[in-house]
């Protein structure tokens, strides 16, 4: 997602895909990425029934498995090499035997660690999407924050900002050049030794209205 210095958003893509609960029930399926720079380049999932059709006639069905069941697979068809091996450790035959099995494990682990990138980009995405929306919260937090709705002075006259926003102007001018406080919030403390000193309550000022 690419934003503008506004919070506009310029682009987007999509990146992120989602499955159903029936998905995890079956041992295999296969994605299709579209090519990288693209707009959208996530991938997609084919149907169970055609992906089926596709898997009839293999001699190895366990090429079509999941990534997380080949790791597994690899691992056990290692353990048992290896173990074979421990019978006789100067045999050619199963020397190789193991260093195929070796060579097929290390395999899967490496796409193992490419899978894991894109589920890396997703998380960086979900964060980015988390720190969008505290970025806009915080805006209108003080966006809220210096927004002032009524004054009243020390003889007591309320001011409304959409009755008369003159007066309100006039004395905020007075109390802010006047008061030895350099924020924008009052909490309602009342200065006494200024005649024209104001109480903000309860709300603060908005910076866009502010004549300075």
């Amino acid at each position: 997602m690419k934003m503008s210095f506004k919070g506009h958003i310029i682009w987007s893509r999509i990146g992120r895909a989602f499955t159903n609960v029936e998905y995890d029930h079956f041992d295999f399926a296969q994605v299709d990425y579209l090519t990288e720079g693209l707009s959208d380049h996530s991938p997609y999932f084919y149907p169970f029934q055609r992906t089926l059709k596709s898997a009839e006639g293999r001699e190895k069905p366990a090429e079509a498995t999941k990534q997380i069941k080949q790791q597994e697979l690899s691992k056990a068809v290692l353990e048992i090499v290896q173990l074979d091996l421990q019978q006789d450790l100067m045999d050619s035959y199963r020397q190789s035997k193991e260093k195929e099995a070796r060579e097929h494990y290390v395999k899967i682990l490496d796409s193992s660690i490419l899978l894991l990138q894109p589920h890396s980009k997703a998380s960086w995405i979900n964060y980015c999407d988390q720190s969008i929306s505290f970025f806009f919260t915080k805006i209108k937090q003080s966006k809220q924050a210096f927004f002032v709705y009524s004054l009243k002075d020390s003889s007591g006259n309320m001011f409304f900002q959409m009755n008369n926003w003159s007066p309100i102007t006039a004395n905020l001018i007075l109390y802010m050049t006047t008061s030895k406080l350099n924020k924008f919030e009052r909490s309602g403390e009342e200065d006494h030794n200024e005649d024209q000193a104001l109480i903000v309550t309860r709300h603060f000022l908005r910076r866009k209205n502010c004549p300075y």
